[in-house]
């Protein structure tokens, strides 16, 4: 029988006392694979994350589980969190899950599985976010509308949860995903110059230095118990999202996307449109039937949403799809606002 090949597991985290024990018990206590090692790196907490990881560890280590380490790495961005967790890794798969998530029991066994049988053409795998069963409805109905076509599904398979079957993609989330260490080596771990869009960065080097390919696997799916917990959270995210793809775009060109864009371009429109208006009223014809168009594909995709849930509480999708596609586009708005000077300069 093949030997089964060590793991190591890179955890990264700031200020998550809230669910960090959930997410460190389940990984040192609960996996059915046991032919791995786990790193958290902490990028500086102030609250009582570092004390709840000491304590989990503690216990760990009373079971026989003493293959766990803690690094301090104030001031960290996530890049460079996960970079500094595979120096400290012995294991031929790194595998990377964030503080806020929770790995059901067969998370490691199955990931080690469908990497190692996938073939020699594919550097890693990955699966989706999804919401635990404790999370509020509201929380529920945002990942909903996340998760459709309209939310910004058919971008990122961050928050898929229906897919019907594995597939090849340009780069899966980081906080879920695992890849054999050779190949992040190869292509120079992730980019610590991002803040933000450093999976998809790695994925595309990915691709295209190592000319090895990445699965995107639904069944490898981790809890996220996620601090979108209403509207106003909601927007901060997505804001957020705008912004720090902007950012990373002008570092990194080959990240601009013509489809994230469009948001930004729709308020710019919209906004020319109606500032147009109070000299030629045709401007204002032409915003109502841009309102008009937006509002009926919205209306239509959360009727889609209600017909699949059958509970009138969904109906809140739509106002969901407003706020995600508003504070995405000013978010990427504000970033090209920021970035363009700093661009040139360069």
């Amino acid at each position: 029988m093949q030997k089964e090949p060590l793991v190591s597991v890179v955890v990264t985290g700031l200020n998550e006392e809230r669910g960090i024990e959930k997410c460190i018990h389940a990984l040192v206590f609960d996996q059915t694979y046991r032919n791995y090692e786990l790193t958290y790196v902490d990028g500086g907490s102030s609250d009582k994350t570092l004390d709840i990881v000491k304590y989990v560890v503690a216990n760990a280590k009373r079971y026989g589980n003493s293959k766990t380490k803690i690094i301090i790495d104030k001031g960290s961005n996530p890049a460079k969190a996960r970079n500094n967790g595979i120096k400290h890794s012995q294991g031929e798969i790194i595998a990377f899950i964030d503080a806020d998530c929770v790995a059901p029991n067969f998370w490691l066994q199955l990931t080690v599985k469908k990497l190692s049988t996938a073939g020699e053409e594919v550097a890693g795998i990955g699966g989706p976010y999804l919401v635990p069963a404790g999370a509020t409805k509201i929380t529920k109905i945002i990942y909903e509308a996340l998760n459709s076509f309209m939310g910004g599904g058919f971008l990122t398979v961050q928050f898929v949860q229906s897919s019907p079957k594995t597939m090849y993609v340009d780069a899966v989330p980081a906080g879920n995903s695992a890849y054999w260490k050779n190949v992040l080596q190869e292509v120079n771990f992730f980019n610590q110059d991002l803040r933000f869009c450093e999976d998809h960065d790695l994925g595309i080097r990915i691709k295209t230095k190592s000319n090895k390919k990445i699965i995107f696997d639904p069944e490898l799916y981790v809890y996220h118990h996620s601090k979108v917990v209403n509207f106003s959270s909601l927007f901060k995210l997505m804001y957020n999202y705008g912004l720090g793809r902007v950012e990373a775009f002008f570092r990194e060109k080959k990240l601009f996307s013509k489809t994230r864009m469009i948001p930004a371009a729709f308020i710019v429109v919209f906004a020319s449109c109606l500032l147009l208006g109070f000299f030629f009223n045709v401007f204002l014809i032409i915003d109502l039937c841009l309102a008009f168009s937006y509002l009926l594909l919205v209306a239509t995709s959360t009727i889609k949403v209600l017909l699949v849930k059958k509970d009138v509480d969904y109906v809140k999708v739509f106002p969901a799809y407003i706020v995600t596609h508003l504070a995405y586009g000013l978010g990427t708005l504000v970033g090209l606002a920021k970035g363009f000077p700093w661009f040139w300069r360069k």
